[in-house]
């Protein structure tokens, strides 16, 4: 479908987790993106185990590992992969306290739990000034979710943004439909002046 950010869902079981990230990226195309998102599931050394058994030189990003704030610090000061926080990500205190101990390299900005597009905007202008990386996403959800994801992703400059969420196969009921098309692995927001139509 073109798409070329893809996300490794791994559970914490540092053998089967290593050779999950291992076949994932093993076509890995010129271009593609890979996450490997463990949804806080991974202690401090169930990550170092998983680490330390992959082979060097794959390129990925490893996203919300840890339950706690302590145990991001703590991987961060080990490991030698780039991470990315969403979960603990959710307010502008976490945030500046995030960049102040230097805990990861990115987020995820997930706009409701962030309170809104107000501010996830917000949370999203303090991490461009300190040069962080985004993903776009939300509670899995509608058209309407996957518009307010287009629209808070496409003010991202490019080279910050890594990828946003498609919500829209996630769930069987359409709610709205709107011109929001996937081509070449890529997504704008359409250049008109309503919203969805609501069907």
């Amino acid at each position: 479908m073109g798409y070329i950010g893809h996300s490794v869902k791994i559970s914490g079981d540092p053998s089967s987790d290593a050779a999950r990230i291992q076949a994932s990226l093993a076509d890995r195309q010129s271009g593609e993106f890979f996450i490997a998102d463990a949804n806080c599931g991974l202690t401090v050394e169930t990550a170092l185990r998983m680490l330390r058994l992959l082979p060097k030189g794959l390129d990925f990003v490893l996203e919300a590992p840890c339950a706690t704030y302590r145990e991001y610090v703590s991987l961060r000061r080990r490991a030698n992969i780039p991470i990315r926080i969403y979960e603990l990500a959710i307010s502008e205190p976490s945030i500046i306290q995030l960049i102040a101990d230097d805990a990861a390299e990115g987020i995820g900005i997930k706009i409701t739990k962030n309170g809104g597009l107000t501010k996830s905007r917000r949370i999203r202008d303090i991490c461009l000034a300190a040069g962080y990386t985004f993903s776009v996403q939300d509670t899995v959800g509608s058209d309407i979710a996957f518009a307010a994801i287009v629209h808070l992703g496409q003010t991202e400059p490019e080279k910050f943004l890594r990828c946003v969420l498609e919500t829209r196969d996630m769930v069987t009921l359409k709610t709205a439909d709107g011109p929001f098309n996937v081509e070449g692995g890529r997504i704008t927001a359409p250049n008109v002046p309503s919203g969805p139509t609501i069907s």
